[in-house]
C-alpha cells in the first residue's frame, strides 16, 4: 500500500490537472453536440474559438518546455500569448478563453519552472508538446476531408435556425454554419490529449514500480 501511495505521489499534480481539464472539455463538447439546449448556442461558438485559439496554444509547451528558468524569456511569451487571448476573448461573449487561458499557461509553466536545469524531464516535455502539435494538425486534416460523414446529431439546421446561432456566430468559413464539425473535432482531439496523458503517466508509474 505505502508503495502504491508513493508511486501516486510522484505522478505530476500538473499531469492530473491536464488529464481533468480534458475530460470536462470532451464532455462539455459531446454534450454540446449530441444534445445541445437552447440557451448552449453561445458555449457552441465560444468553444469553436476556443479550437482556433488552441492553434496558437498548442506551440506553446515547446517553447515553455525549452525555456526552463529563463525569466525574461518567460515574461516575453507569456504578453506575447496573453495578446492573443485578449485578441480571441473579444470575439466571445465572457471571458472564458482568458479563464482557459491562465489555466493552460499555470499548467505549462509552473513544471517547467519547478523543475531542475538537469531534469530528463525537459526533454519529455518537448517530446509531449510536439506529440499535440501533430495530433491538432493532422486531425484538423482529417476532419476537414471527412467533414461530409460527420453527423450533426443534435446540431441540425432546424435547431441551429430556432436558435438564431447565424446571429451570434460571427467566424467566416466553410464551416461556420455547421458547428457540428468543430463540436467533433473538438472531442477528438482532446481525446487524443487525453490518452497521451494517461500513457504517459503509465509509463511513470511502471518506472517507479522498477525502481
Amino acid at each position: 500500500m505505502k508503495k502504491i501511495i508513493n508511486i501516486i505521489s510522484k505522478i505530476s499534480i500538473f499531469s492530473l490537472i491536464g488529464v481533468g481539464l480534458n475530460i470536462y472539455l470532451i464532455y462539455t463538447f459531446l454534450s454540446l453536440w449530441i444534445h445541445p439546449q437552447i440557451n448552449d448556442v453561445e458555449m457552441i461558438f465560444n468553444l469553436t474559438v476556443l479550437l482556433f485559439f488552441e492553434f496558437v496554444m498548442v506551440h506553446s509547451g515547446v517553447f515553455m518546455s525549452i525555456l526552463g528558468r529563463q525569466w525574461k524569456a518567460w515574461l516575453f511569451f507569456i504578453i506575447i500569448y496573453g495578446l492573443f487571448a485578449l485578441a480571441f476573448n473579444s470575439i466571445v461573449s465572457g471571458n472564458q478563453i482568458l479563464i482557459l487561458y491562465g489555466v493552460v499557461i499555470l499548467n505549462r509553466m509552473l513544471p517547467n519552472i519547478l523543475r531542475k536545469p538537469e531534469d530528463t524531464e525537459k526533454k519529455e516535455g518537448i517530446i509531449i508538446s510536439a506529440i499535440y502539435a501533430m495530433i491538432y494538425f493532422f486531425l484538423f486534416i482529417i476532419i476537414i476531408y471527412c467533414a461530409s460523414y460527420v453527423p450533426p446529431l443534435g446540431l441540425t439546421k432546424e435547431f441551429l435556425e430556432s436558435t438564431n446561432f447565424s446571429q451570434i456566430n460571427t467566424i467566416s468559413g466553410n464551416f461556420s454554419d455547421k458547428p457540428y464539425i468543430m463540436m467533433c473535432f473538438g472531442a477528438l482531439y482532446y481525446l487524443f490529449l487525453t490518452l497521451v496523458e494517461v500513457i504517459m503517466i503509465v509509463r511513470k508509474v511502471k518506472k517507479q514500480k522498477i525502481q
